[in-house]
Formats: C-alpha cells, structure tokens, sequence
C-alpha cells in the first residue's frame, strides 16, 4: 500500500482556498459593520452639533478638545498660527443616506481662535 500525495493535493488546495475565502469575506463583513456604525456616529454627532447651533446653545469659548470629545472629529481642519495666538476651522460635514444624495446642504463650519471657540456658521 502506498501514500500519494498528489491524490490530496486538490481537494486540500480546494479546502484552503475556501477557508481563506471564508475569513475574508468575515473579516470585510466586521470592516463594513464597523464603518457603518462610525457613519451613524456621525450622523448623530452632526445632527447634535446643529440642534445645539439653531437653538443658540452652544457656548463661545467651548474648547477644541470639548468639542471633539462631545462631536468627534471634524471632517477638515485649517489652522494658521503666529508667534502669539493660533486660528482654526472645523468643518462638519452631513453624511446622506442614498436616498438623500443630490440633496444640497451646508457643512458647520466652527472657528477658534487660541483654541476656544469664537463663531460658527451652519
């Protein structure tokens, strides 16, 4: 009685390739969980941040960091800074869902100066 290898060989190429296949296909099934639940994390936080915005409770001098910790992070960043004090813009953008694409909107835009918040525009 003899062993052949090559008599295996498919069938546990076969398996492999279907094991490998299996882990990727969880793996962009956890990748595309994960970014669905950072978008309705977004959407939250916008929606927040505008509910804050149009009934004029958010407070001038809020910090960037109790921003972000309260509405993550922005979508865009500048900022310019001198020797004596330091400018920046947060830009939140709105995520749409499909059925809302081609529907305009208005990003909120934060300003601080030296790190505290001193106007915005929605």
């Amino acid at each position: 009685m003899s062993f052949s290898i090559k008599k295996y060989y498919h069938p546990v190429i076969l398996f492999l390739a279907i094991a490998c296949a299996g882990c990727s296909l969880f793996e962009n099934k956890e990748l595309l969980n994960k970014k669905k639940e950072e978008l309705e994390l977004k959407k939250k936080n916008f929606a927040a941040l505008s509910e804050k915005l149009s009934t004029q409770s958010l407070k001038k001098g809020t910090t960037t960091q109790e921003i972000r910790d309260t509405y993550g992070e922005p979508d865009d960043i500048f900022q310019s800074q001198s020797s004596v004090s330091s400018f920046a813009i947060w830009t939140y953008e709105q995520v749409l869902d499909e059925k809302e694409e081609g529907m305009g909107f208005q990003p909120i835009r934060l300003y601080f100066n030296n790190n505290k918040l001193s106007s915005w525009k929605n």
